[in-house]
């Protein structure tokens, strides 16, 4: 076969480009889960939206669709429209509660002679054992001390 007749049964085969402009119109393309700016999602499962219940301050409740999940989304009460005790009530609960102040008080009655039975064994001298205990206790004596005067 001659190449240049090749070509023209090839040109000849594809679509004219009014043939293609019909079919994209033809074809009903959707490019995200809402239908018309007023209304619901269509979709069951939508992507990132959680389904949670907004409580209302009248008490009433209605199923919302929000970004995190939470299970109960309760919207703020306007102060204008409670009684005076309420209001008062609800003011009070705002303001931060004074803090208690922790005493802290350090049990230091740590006496290294009950455990030196522990570190002490058959071949080490218990006159050793008693003065590193002594020590230890004198040390101890000192930081409490320090602490009393620091207070």
């Amino acid at each position: 076969m001659i190449p240049w007749l090749k070509f023209v049964e090839r040109a000849t085969t594809r679509p004219h480009v009014s043939q293609l402009l019909v079919k994209a119109l033809q074809t009903q393309v959707r490019t995200n889960a809402y239908r018309a700016s007023l209304g619901r999602i269509s979709r069951q499962q939508f992507l990132l939206r959680y389904p949670a219940t907004l409580l209302r301050p009248d008490g009433s409740t209605v199923e919302a669709r929000v970004a995190e999940p939470r299970q109960v989304i309760q919207l703020a009460v306007d102060l204008k429209t409670l009684s005076e005790d309420e209001r008062r009530q609800r003011l009070a609960a705002r303001k931060p509660k004074a803090k208690k102040i922790k005493k802290e008080e350090i049990d230091d009655n740590f006496d290294s002679n009950e455990y030196l039975s522990m570190w002490a064994g058959d071949n080490v001298d218990k006159g050793a054992a008693l003065a590193a205990a002594d020590q230890t206790a004198s040390q101890s004596a000192k930081i409490k001390s320090k602490r009393k005067k620091s207070k």
